[in-house]
């Protein structure tokens, strides 16, 4: 019997914020974005006044400001994966034919 590596299923069905036509916050951005593109500043011109201004908040010690930029540069910490109190966490995998 052959192993065949796993194929993405997209988004799972717990997590519909993982498809990017559901992330409201991207979307808003985006329409955001393209009113500034009508008054003629591209749209490097105005994401790049964006995090200036994100950098200039984490410089001044505003902490939401440095979480974002730390999660932006390193990337958010994994989630931490715990059993049963006092116990190790149970992972069960399932081979479908």
């Amino acid at each position: 019997m052959e192993i065949q590596p796993a194929k993405s299923r997209g988004a799972q069905p717990g997590n519909k914020n993982s498809v990017k036509e559901n992330r409201e916050y991207r979307s808003a951005l985006l329409r955001t974005v393209k009113q500034y593109e009508k008054r003629g500043i591209t749209r490097g011109d105005a994401l790049r006044a964006v995090t200036e201004k994100l950098l200039e908040l984490a410089l001044d010690g505003e902490l939401p400001a440095i979480k974002e930029v730390a999660d932006r540069v390193d990337g958010r910490p994994a989630q931490a994966i715990h059993g049963e109190e006092g116990q190790p966490p149970v992972i069960t995998f399932e081979w479908k034919e």
